[in-house]
């Protein structure tokens, strides 16, 4: 059995798990607070997965397009749950790794067992518990519907030798209906209704923005939005290739980074708000924060301001869809109108990805995009003389958005775009495999894109922030020569071809 979220694959576990599971379970902030012992080992952790986690009902938590499990979450029907509940009741069971949280990841697996436990199983009660002083659990409970229940003064909890106080919550099938009810209803009456996001904002000085961000990162699916102004000349001049610059922008404070989180209407931004005060302040980074309301419209749109006609690498022009004609030089004109899908072309990462394209595209070639957002990198190709692109995203919207600016530029008839993780409905052989995406997942990608390489193929990277490169250079050397490498801020790309 598997199920899926917008963001999750829930799988069996399997013992090839056992060095992530160790990875997350050897955190004493992990096991303890859910009342299990700290792993001692990968071979500890394999013992576990084998005589505990193998049971039925029992799910690895996977982020759609990394394979390791990050997290763990089942059902102990009846009796397997050592409390006094009948064979149509069950207890939950949940946890998720440090880097992990405040993402929101886990009240989405829990919703999605819900589901499973009253529609699939049939059930009719489902309990929870949490022990005192753990409110991370209990706030997962409030927001899936759970409701107090009853308290377990001084429980021996055997796994851990200790005594604990345990709040006892308890949600019924017809609790459930009621509750998803009302989010459907919720649901149906945002399109006829204008709902506010929060963006919480997070200031710090220049010298740890890149800390910062990385953390904020973490916070959302959707990507931050970044207000640094710390070399705007230098950054008008070599990347716009531009003198002239709005006086509003020259008026910006120089010295410091604003960081901003947009909290979707659905969300609680306390969550996001509690993540990020205990990570900066573990990181030891001096931080001003504040939130307010954002109309969806707003943040949407607000950034256009500052996105104008852009020049990249030596052939082409990036020319905003809500922007008139700018003059092209000869460039070749790619117009984009990105949407909430990543991919401007103002980000390090996009342009060295584009640059090395306009090098490695050859007339005819075959291009594979994996994680394509906005569709720029395909559309770019195409515009280069490249036969056909297929673009790969996992979120629905950037495949549209990358279907639109493909027809945008009148590329549509040779640009497919497929909704999936990775290379899993992928088929057929490339010329250029071109991911930019982030570390990790390219770490995952390369164990299989030979697959998707034709002989002479060129396999281009970014995404990957310099500290993880060597990470990155690890794994592709055991099977590929680099060709190239480019560095821009901080942001590394790399070129290679299969040995």
């Amino acid at each position: 059995m598997i199920l899926e979220t917008k963001r999750l694959v829930l799988r069996p576990w399997k013992e090839e798990d056992a060095e992530a599971l160790y990875h997350y379970a050897k955190d004493p902030a992990v096991g303890p607070s859910a009342g299990w012992p700290v792993h001692t080992s990968v071979d500890d952790s394999r013992r576990i997965i084998r005589e505990i986690l193998s049971a039925e009902n029992d799910f690895a938590v996977v982020k759609k397009g990394e394979t390791g499990p990050i997290g763990a979450i089942g059902l102990m029907v009846g009796q397997a749950s050592g409390r006094a509940i009948s064979h149509n009741e069950a207890e939950i069971g949940y946890w998720i790794g440090v880097p992990y949280w405040g993402q929101g990841l886990i009240p989405e697996a829990v919703r999605e067992m819900l589901r499973y436990a009253f529609e699939d199983l049939q059930l009719q009660t489902v309990w929870c518990a949490y022990f005192d002083g753990n409110e991370k659990s209990h706030r997962v409970q409030e927001k899936c519907g759970f409701c107090y229940h009853h308290t377990v003064r001084n429980k021996v909890c055997l796994p851990l030798h200790t005594v604990v106080t345990e709040q006892v919550s308890r949600l019924t099938k017809e609790e459930w209906e009621r509750f998803t009810g009302a989010d459907l209803h919720e649901e149906k009456n945002r399109g006829k209704r204008k709902m506010d996001w929060t963006d919480v904002t997070v200031t710090v000085a220049q010298k740890d923005s890149e800390q910062a961000e990385a953390i904020a990162q973490m916070v959302v699916p959707y990507g931050i939005y970044i207000e640094d102004y710390s070399d705007l000349e230098e950054g008008a001049r070599e990347i716009a290739h531009i003198d002239l610059i709005d006086e509003e922008l020259l008026k910006k404070d120089r010295s410091h980074t604003i960081i901003h989180i947009y909290i979707e209407p659905q969300d609680n931004p306390s969550e996001a708000v509690t993540f990020l005060t205990e990570h900066l302040a573990a990181a030891g980074i001096a931080y001003q924060m504040g939130e307010s309301s954002c109309r969806t419209e707003d943040w949407i749109n607000n950034w256009k301001k500052y996105f104008h006609p852009m020049p990249v690498g030596t052939k082409i022009l990036i020319q905003p869809s809500w922007e008139g004609p700018a003059e092209s030089g000869g460039r070749i004109v790619l117009h984009l109108e990105p949407g909430l899908a990543f991919g401007t072309g103002t980000h390090e990462t996009t342009r060295l990805c584009m640059e090395m394209l306009e090098q490695y595209v050859k007339p005819e070639a075959e291009v594979l995009d994996v994680g394509c957002g906005s569709g720029i990198l395909s559309v770019a190709a195409l515009l280069l003389g490249a036969k056909k692109a297929v673009g790969v995203d996992i979120d629905e919207l950037a495949v549209k958005t990358a279907r639109d600016n493909a027809d945008r530029n009148g590329v549509g008839d040779r640009f497919t775009a497929i909704c999936g993780s990775l290379t899993e409905k992928v088929t057929g052989t490339y010329d250029v495999v071109v991911a930019n995406i982030v570390a990790d997942v390219i770490l995952t990608l390369t164990a299989d894109v030979k697959h998707f390489l034709k002989p002479d193929a060129v396999y281009l990277m970014s995404g990957i922030i310099d500290e993880r490169e060597q990470d990155v250079r690890k794994v592709l050397e055991q099977n590929f020569e680099i060709l190239q490498r480019r560095e821009e801020r901080g942001w590394v790309a790399l070129a290679a071809k299969a040995r």
